[in-house]
């Protein structure tokens, strides 16, 4: 399937494929139901806005987000380097406002159902007329830090950088490396939003900072790039970086302004003296091998869902189990309570330990799906069967020099015989193209990421 063809497919299949017949005299109950969506980013924000255009005036759609506006960490690899406003990423919550929807800025503390009702508290008294009770709560509220995760971190893990809304940060962080410094990105091994981003964000840095002569370090949890080597090993020769082995026989890319550093693991930071304590057999001009030093750095720690609020939904997971049809939750006593999005774990039968990779494009796509299931509830029909959702990325190498990205997506469609979601086509790679596909760093790969990025938030968010 070409890749203009498989986009316009993957964003339009769950509109038109969950809905046909599923009129509002369909929907009409004695009363309209009460419906509260959790999470103000592009999973929550889809929910409402899609529960209240296919549900209209059958149902009240509550959405509770904890600030006034999003900023979403796609493309923000270009407000780092200066590229574009942090505007450009940034959403408020008045096009769904003004569509019926009632948005407040709360968060909630607690989640219970109780019969056919799921009954939340609020840390905040919310506003008149919103209700305690809901007939089904939809919970997208993403994934953070796991506490106390990295040694030496604060307790905010001041050096994340990884929400939207942290890119300005980063970019002042950049902005005071002097000439010849170093900057260092550090990969956990686990899963995490987009995980292509971090490479695309080493390059897109690279770039910015070329006329300072600096060195960009990159230290990766996984053994290899998860996706897309052949295009991020042409970026790192384009930076003058080439494949290097110590005697114990470690691979490693060095030489240019971009390294790489598989299977690493960060053990510590030291905060105080701007060391990252790994377990790499290198020797980055420290007294000991491993420890590296930094002028500035965007440590990504160990993710989990943010559901301390609901930890019954985890059973002792990072992530929610989810039943992959409906994503309605798995835990006994809460089949009301539905989970999209980061904070969703949707297991592939192949790889039992690999989810469905975390993106805001998933998001998006689980949230129509997760929509169309309740109002199908409601209406007293199955649920759908013809599922398909996908996981795009763009990333961009070059912002600065020039405009240069990648294009990535992995294809999924619901297998009603195992009751998951197989692979469809790609691996966060063109379908049409095998593993070992030739590189492909293009200005048109950086051109339609700006087009989908901003056809995406508009999907979700109405602009």
């Amino acid at each position: 399937m070409k890749r203009r063809n498989f986009f316009k497919f993957a964003a339009a299949v769950p509109v038109v494929a969950m809905v046909p017949g599923l009129s509002h005299a369909a929907l009409a109950s004695a009363s309209p139901k009460k419906i509260l969506v959790v999470g103000g980013g592009m999973g929550g924000a889809a929910a409402a806005r899609y529960l209240k255009l296919w549900g209209g005036n059958v149902v009240e759609v509550y959405l509770i987000t904890k600030d006034a506006s999003y900023s979403t960490c796609i493309q923000s690899n270009l407000v780092i380097t200066g590229a574009q406003p942090l505007s450009s990423i940034t959403r408020n919550y008045s096009v769904l406002s003004s569509s019926g929807i009632n948005v407040q800025q709360n968060q909630v503390t607690g989640i219970k159902q109780d019969g056919a009702q799921v009954l939340v508290s609020f840390s905040t008294p919310p506003k008149l007329h919103t209700p305690s009770q809901y007939d089904h709560v939809i919970l997208s509220p993403g994934m953070g830090p796991i506490p106390d995760s990295i040694p030496g971190e604060t307790r905010d893990f001041s050096l994340s950088f990884w929400e939207g809304n942290k890119a300005l940060d980063l970019k002042n962080a950049l902005d005071h490396i002097p000439n010849k410094g170093t900057f260092v990105i550090s990969i956990p091994s686990g899963a995490y939003k987009g995980s292509l981003a971090p490479y695309g964000r080493a390059f897109a840095v690279a770039d910015y900072l070329q006329s300072r002569n600096c060195k960009i370090i990159v230290i990766d949890g996984h053994a290899d790039f998860v996706s897309q080597k052949n295009d991020f090993v042409a970026a790192l020769k384009s930076f003058g970086s080439h494949l290097l082995q110590t005697p114990s026989k470690y691979s490693y890319y060095a030489g240019g302004t971009v390294e790489y550093y598989p299977g690493a693991t960060l053990n510590s930071v030291s905060l105080k003296d701007k060391i990252l304590h790994t377990n790499l057999p290198i020797n980055f001009g420290s007294t000991k091998d491993g420890d590296i030093p930094y002028h500035a750095a965007n440590v990504i720690p160990p993710q989990k869902a943010n559901l301390d609020f609901a930890s019954a939904l985890l059973e002792g997971g990072a992530f929610a189990p989810v039943n992959a049809q409906t994503f309605a939750s798995t835990v006994t006593g809460y089949s009301h309570v539905y989970v999209i999005g980061d904070a969703a774990f949707l297991p592939l039968p192949t790889t039992p330990a690999t989810s469905v990779p975390k993106s805001g494009h998933a998001a998006v796509d689980e949230a129509k799906i997760a929509a169309a299931a309740i109002l199908r509830k409601i209406a007293g029909r199955s649920p759908e069967t013809s599922l398909v959702l996908s996981a795009v990325q763009y990333n961009a190498i070059r912002s600065t020099s020039a405009h240069k990205g990648v294009y990535a997506h992995a294809g999924y469609q619901w297998d009603q015989t195992h009751d998951s979601w197989v692979a469809s086509g790609g691996f966060l790679g063109d379908p049409s193209n095998t593993k070992d596909q030739a590189a492909n760093i293009s200005q048109e790969n950086y051109n339609q990421g700006l087009t989908w990025r901003n056809a995406l938030l508009a999907d979700a968010f109405g602009r």
